[in-house]
This record gives structure tokens, C-alpha cells and sequence, in this order.
């Protein structure tokens, strides 16, 4: 008995190690990404040496993740390599004053850290935002990095009512469908709320100052309609097969084409239940599939949440 109860004690103490440990990466994570969101307004000067040093803390920060579970799994695995990938390119960028390739570069990183992170399940980390008021003061301050800084925490309720804050303020038809188009993956692919997706998609067709294309609106909600309908939890192999040559293989030659928005319910409708899948069965034998679907759905999205040719 007392050997059972030593055994018992030596397990939850490398358990409650091992949670700490992952816990206090995250945290240094979460830091240096709060700091490094605003360099990707090009309001925010890209010759300074902090953005360097936050840069070298999150590299450091995700040597030592692999250790977690999660990132075993084919979609995070690969992640990480494209991470520390990306953060050189960004510290050569800047180097060598190549800031227009840096900020694009600073974009794809948040939106690398946001794909990947919305994969976890919602409870995964207790993220405890108040002890870092001060740092989210100091460098959280549009909607737009509010809803960036929310997403990444997977309060997705939150993400989208600062997201959708500010789309009737944008000037052009492009920038106000790329950034419905955020909210709309969010709907859809995190939140998995058809309903709101479609409220949200009627109040842009009768909002004043709203550029985008009524057929393209018009789309979205029948699609949005159609998909209500299909199921999207806890799905088997043969249903995720079916799904796929339903709706992806027919218009596999348009997503060659990248962003497009008249398809993009689909897109993300399919992009929530091939996560949840492979996330669940990472051995599966659609696996090769599922990932070459990735590639082609990441690169129908807008930049700010595409890990392009990532797969």
C-alpha cells in the first residue's frame, strides 16, 4: 500500500510538474504574441530592436512545446517548423531594412499562431488575462488587434464582436469582404453557429455604407442555409470521405485559383470538420488527404488566417 501510494504521489508530481511547465510556456508565448500584433500596422515602425527581442523570447518560447501533446498531431507538428521559419525571415527583413517584406512577414506569424491555436479545443488553456493588463494596454489598442488578440484566445464570441466593429468604416469593397470574411470563419469554422453567421451576413446587406457585392451576400447566406443542415461533430471516416467529394472536389480547380470568396462557407464549413478530425484521429488513413485539402483551403483564405503552402 505504501509503495502504491508512493508510485501515486511520484506520478501527480511529474504530472503537476509537466502542467506548470506547459502553462508557463504558453504564458511567455501569449506575452511575446500580445507585444509582436501591432507590427502589423503599418502605423507601427518595424526598425526597433524590441520587435527583434520579442521575436527571439517567442522563438525560445516554442523550443519548448514539444513536449505537448497537441503538437504531435500532423497539422501542429508541421507548425512549429514554419514558426521558427517565419521569425528568421521577419529578423532578416528587418536587418536589412526590407520592412515591406518584414510587415507582410509579421502578418503571416500572427495569423500562423491564430490557424494553429483555433485548432485547440476552447478549454484548453485558462488563459488568465488580467495579469497581463499592463502589456495588453500598452500595445492592444485598435478593434481590429482586439479581435486578433481574442481570437488567439479562442474567445471567439469576443473576437468577432471587435472584428465586426469596424467593416463599415473600411473604404473599399475588397477590404470590407476580406474582413466579413474573417468573421464569417469564425462563424463557421470555431463557433460552428450557423444562425449568427447568417444574421450577421443580412445586417452587412442592409447596412448603409456596405461595398460588398449583393450576390456575393446572397451567396453566403445560402450556403450558410444549406449548411445549417449538414452535421459536423464526431464524424466517421466514411462521412468525412463523402463530405469531401461532395463539396471540395468538385470546385478543386477554383481553389487552385486562391482566394475565393463566393465559396468561402464551404471552405470554412470543411476546414472546422477536417481539424476536428484529424485532431481526434490523428492516424487516420485519410490523412495525406486531409492535409493536401488543407493546403488548398488555407490558400483560399484571407492572409491574415492563411498558412498557405504550410501543408
Amino acid at each position: 500500500m505504501k509503495l502504491i501510494t508512493l508510485i501515486a504521489f511520484f506520478v501527480f508530481t511529474i504530472n503537476t510538474q509537466l502542467y506548470a511547465a506547459v502553462q508557463s510556456e504558453m504564458r511567455s508565448i501569449l506575452k511575446s504574441y500580445i507585444q509582436i500584433i501591432p507590427y502589423t500596422s503599418p502605423d507601427k515602425k518595424l526598425d526597433d530592436k524590441k520587435l527583434l527581442k520579442y521575436l527571439g523570447e517567442l522563438k525560445e518560447s516554442f523550443k519548448n512545446t514539444k513536449h505537448e501533446l497537441y503538437m504531435k498531431s500532423p497539422s501542429f507538428k508541421s507548425n512549429i517548423t514554419f514558426i521558427n521559419s517565419n521569425i528568421l525571415h521577419i529578423t532578416k527583413g528587418v536587418k536589412l531594412k526590407h520592412y515591406g517584406y518584414a510587415r507582410e512577414q509579421v502578418k503571416h506569424l500572427v495569423s500562423n499562431c491564430i490557424s494553429c491555436h483555433a485548432q485547440l479545443p476552447s478549454k484548453k488553456y485558462d488563459v488568465i488575462t488580467h495579469k497581463y493588463a499592463d502589456i495588453i494596454k500598452d500595445n492592444i489598442k485598435t478593434n481590429y488587434e482586439r479581435g486578433l488578440f481574442a481570437y488567439f484566445l479562442r474567445d471567439y464570441e469576443k473576437a468577432v464582436e471587435y472584428l465586426k466593429k469596424d467593416i463599415s468604416k473600411l473604404k473599399d469593397s475588397y477590404a470590407q469582404e476580406e474582413r466579413a470574411s474573417q468573421v464569417l470563419k469564425i462563424y463557421t469554422m470555431s463557433l460552428k453557429d450557423f444562425s449568427k453567421a447568417k444574421n450577421f451576413v443580412e445586417g452587412l446587406r442592409s447596412e448603409k455604407n456596405n461595398h460588398i457585392d449583393k450576390d456575393l451576400l446572397s451567396k453566403w447566406i445560402k450556403d450558410l442555409n444549406e449548411w445549417s443542415k449538414v452535421p459536423n461533430q464526431k464524424l466517421k471516416q466514411k462521412k468525412i470521405s463523402k463530405l469531401i467529394k461532395k463539396y471540395l472536389t468538385p470546385i478543386e480547380s477554383s481553389m487552385q485559383l486562391g482566394n475565393q470568396f463566393s465559396f468561402q462557407v464551404i471552405f470554412y464549413s470543411m476546414h472546422g470538420i477536417l481539424s476536428n478530425y484529424l485532431l481526434e484521429n490523428p492516424k487516420t488513413t485519410l490523412k495525406t488527404e486531409i492535409l493536401y485539402w488543407f493546403g488548398l483551403l488555407e490558400n483560399t483564405s484571407p492572409s491574415i488566417y492563411s498558412l498557405g503552402d504550410l501543408y
